[in-house]
C-alpha cells in the first residue's frame, strides 16, 4: 500500500511553488483550466487572508488539490522539485553567511 501524500507545514510555500509551476508549465498541459483557477483561487486566499490559513490548513488544501488534479504518478516528481528548491535555499543561506 503507498505511502499518503504529505508535506510539511514549514515548507507550504516551497509546495505551492513547485505546484503553481507544474501547472502552468507549457510543456505539460496536465491540469485542466478549472484546476488552474482552483489553484489560483488558493493562491490567493493563503495571500489575502494569511491569519485564516495557518500552514497546517494551507498543507491540507494543497494536498486535496493535488489528489483532485494530478496524477498519483505525479508525486515522486513533486517531492523531487521540492528537495531541489530545499537544497537550494539551502546553499543561498549557506552562500550568504558565507559572505555576509
Amino acid at each position: 500500500m503507498p505511502r499518503p501524500k504529505q508535506m510539511n507545514d514549514n515548507e507550504v510555500a516551497t509546495w505551492l511553488a513547485v505546484l503553481l509551476d507544474t501547472a502552468f508549465d507549457p510543456a505539460h498541459d496536465a491540469v485542466q483550466q478549472q484546476g488552474k483557477a482552483q489553484l489560483l483561487a488558493l493562491a490567493s486566499d493563503f495571500t489575502h487572508y494569511p491569519d485564516d490559513f495557518p500552514d497546517t490548513r494551507r498543507a491540507q488544501l494543497l494536498l486535496r488539490w493535488v489528489s483532485i488534479w494530478l496524477p498519483d504518478d505525479w508525486w515522486p516528481r513533486l517531492q523531487n522539485r521540492v528537495r531541489k528548491r530545499r537544497s537550494r535555499v539551502g546553499a543561498e543561506k549557506s552562500d550568504a553567511t558565507n559572505h555576509g
